[in-house]
């Protein structure tokens, strides 16, 4: 039962999910980003779905049929090597694709610090096990700091469900004995760091 549930969270909350989330929220919290078209909000939630869930999702079982992993969990470090490079690869080709689209400045920087989070995963992994699950949802928390304290919009809502939802898949992680302590708090740091970073400094 525990084992269904920790699979189940580990797939809703995969960090692939995390671009269409953070851009969802943002659509959600009040800010300038409110004020975007309605056209304008479906255009950029369908690229960022397609290019940064859709397409990368569709290449795992090719590199599961090719023996490049076992399996869909990818548990071993080099097996994470190509997708985390062809990820890196749609994120940046997605960051430029609506980098002349006339969009408010914070989705933009949400974009760059995911696509920042993904290289710094990718180098990383060369040399330690870091968990993508909670770089993935550490970014989300970061934009929502970011939105709470910089753009002063109540969604402390969303917060809220951050903090349980970061909980809940850093458990799921270490039930299901994919990451120790160390790589879920590294992972959740690095999400978290990269974003805020760039969301204060671009």
């Amino acid at each position: 039962m525990f084992k269904v549930l920790a699979k189940t969270f580990s797939f809703l909350l995969h960090p692939l999910f995390m671009p269409t989330y953070g851009i969802l929220i943002m659509f959600q919290a009040g800010s300038v980003v409110t004020f975007v078209p309605w056209e304008v909000k479906k255009y950029v939630l369908m690229v960022v779905m397609a290019n940064t869930l859709l397409f990368p999702m569709l290449l795992l079982p090719i590199f599961v049929k090719r023996k490049m992993a076992k399996d869909y969990n990818f548990s071993e470090k080099q097996e994470r090597v190509l997708p985390l490079l062809f990820t890196f690869l749609l994120f940046a080709f997605t960051l430029y694709f609506l980098g002349g689209v006339d969009l408010p400045k914070i989705i933009k920087l949400f974009l760059l610090g995911s696509t920042l989070a993904v290289l710094c995963t990718l180098v990383i992994n060369f040399f330690w096990k870091i968990s993508i699950h909670m770089v993935g949802i550490g970014g989300i928390m970061g934009i929502i700091f970011f939105i709470i304290l910089k753009l002063l919009s109540s969604i402390v809502g969303f917060l809220l469900i951050g903090f349980l939802f970061s909980g809940v898949i850093g458990t799921s992680r270490l039930y299901l004995g994919e990451h120790n302590i160390k790589q879920i708090a590294g992972g959740y740091a690095l999400g978290m760091f990269t974003m805020l970073c760039t969301v204060y400094l671009f």
